[in-house]
């Protein structure tokens, strides 16, 4: 499982770093039912924010002992965990081994769901808050709709409503002061841009561990995908099979075909292909 850290971040070093060993255990898929729930969100939902957003993230700055991103409304320590450790070739065939599926496949779905961006410039990792998933996981259901419809509804924002990527991290903080643990499960994080409301799924007993887990590094993202994909068999088989329509049913839910998830990761894995 992705390893928790509570170490704030230390300084880059310009000596080669070995390679990151992921500790990903051999694709037991389990389940067969199609989730209730959108296991990633649709980032393709924010507003296209330039070339930068695009190669953001890739490689980390170098960051100063204790230098870590601060978002007012959330804890001082939220980002300390931050080490950037990258992801190499040698790391994605770790990962496309443990699926059983090639390499290809795994770089087009992170390629797809996070733009190639999965941390900012700030460090932060890539994240889309969902209004409809913190409704539904504050108890009661619904709990704060009436009062914060903005943060809390039966639906997503739709078309337009989503705002930008800062946007994304001002209504995490403003749901994190009316209930921690809803909010965490209401952002997708990072690479593959799955929901905290997934954290089971992904080998993290709680959000607040998993979402811990992805402001680590990109190993992180990685390790928490391949266990999320190797939960559900119809998802792993799509994976393995080069089912984009299929994958992206279970990965990004029925609503998939109305963002082109499926043609994206078909044309993406052609690229990584070749």
């Amino acid at each position: 499982m992705a390893k928790r850290t509570t170490s704030p971040a230390t300084s880059a070093t310009t000596v080669a770093a070995p390679v990151p060993r992921l500790r990903l255990p051999r694709a037991t898929a389990r389940s067969t039912a199609l989730p209730a729930y959108d296991p990633a969100a649709q980032f393709g939902k924010l507003p296209d924010e330039g070339p930068e957003a695009t190669t953001r993230g890739l490689a980390t700055a170098s960051r100063s002992l204790n230098a870590w991103p601060v978002v007012a409304g959330l804890p001082a320590d939220f980002f300390a965990a931050h080490t950037g450790a990258p992801l190499t070739e040698a790391v994605f065939l770790q990962a496309a081994q443990a699926l059983a599926c090639e390499p290809a496949a795994v770089k087009a779905v992170a390629e797809v769901e996070s733009r190639g961006a999965p941390f900012d410039r700030q460090s932060r990792p890539t994240i889309l808050y969902e209004r409809h998933v913190f409704a539904r996981c504050t108890r009661p259901v619904g709990r704060f709709n009436a009062s914060h419809p903005d943060l809390s509804a039966g639906k997503g924002y739709g078309p337009g409503g989503y705002g930008n990527s800062e946007r994304q991290w001002e209504r995490l903080a403003q749901a994190y002061a009316l209930d921690p643990e809803a909010a965490l499960k209401a952002a997708s994080w990072g690479m593959f841009q799955i929901l905290g409301e997934n954290h089971r799924e992904c080998g993290h007993a709680t959000a607040a561990e998993f979402v811990r887990a992805m402001t680590v590094s990109q190993v992180e993202h990685l390790e928490a995908f391949v266990r999320f994909v190797a939960s559900h068999r119809l998802r792993l088989q799509a994976l393995r099979t080069l089912d984009w329509p299929t994958f992206a049913r279970y990965y990004n839910g029925p609503d998939y075909a109305k963002y082109n998830y499926d043609r994206k990761m078909a044309e993406a894995y052609a690229r990584h292909r070749a």
